[in-house]
């Protein structure tokens, strides 16, 4: 326990007291404020629901950290869990339900955490944040990711038309 001096009146008090006991000053209630002054406008502020929605359906892509501002853990995101997540589903499947625990408990992270936390994580005027950056970020993953798909499916495309082919050749025959 040690004491702290009062901005007010000056005199000291016990850290653990809430307020002064001589002029009823709080320093929680300061700390309270300039946190408030550091985050964003109520219309511009993220919501934890929204966050942990994405996450559960479009982990694959990166949409919540995306959302939440968060370019570099999107683009992991997208290279890991999109990449093994398409992996699994052509070669293992089980393994994409057991992929699939992270986002979940990633989700409920986010909506159990408190919202003062959440606000001064993601809803803080100080941290760099460029909207356009995360943007073009979030369409140049799709669009690597939509290619890598194609990219995964041309020989099994190539390999169905070569039977079809041998098929109509045998038909042609008979």
């Amino acid at each position: 326990m040690a004491l702290i001096k009062c901005k007010e009146c000056g005199k000291e008090f016990s850290d653990m007291a809430n307020t002064c006991p001589n002029c009823g000053y709080s320093p929680d209630l300061e700390r309270k404020k300039k946190e408030e002054q550091t985050l964003l406008p109520e219309t511009q502020r993220k919501s934890k629901i929204t966050a942990g929605i994405l996450c559960l359906f479009l982990f694959g892509f990166g949409a919540h950290a995306f959302y939440l501002g968060r370019v570099g853990q999107a683009i992991a995101w997208i290279f890991g869990a999109g990449i093994l997540g398409i992996l699994s589903l052509s070669f293992f499947p089980p393994l994409a339900f057991i992929l699939w625990l992270i986002p979940l408990t990633l989700a409920i992270k986010l909506w159990v955490m408190p919202t003062e936390r959440f606000d001064l994580k993601y809803n803080n005027k100080n941290s760099p944040k460029s909207r356009m950056g995360c943007l073009l970020s979030a369409v140049v993953c799709m669009i690597i990711m939509f290619l890598l798909f194609v990219a995964m499916s041309m020989p099994a495309y190539f390999q169905a038309v070569e039977r079809a082919r041998m098929q109509d050749r045998i038909n042609a025959q008979y």
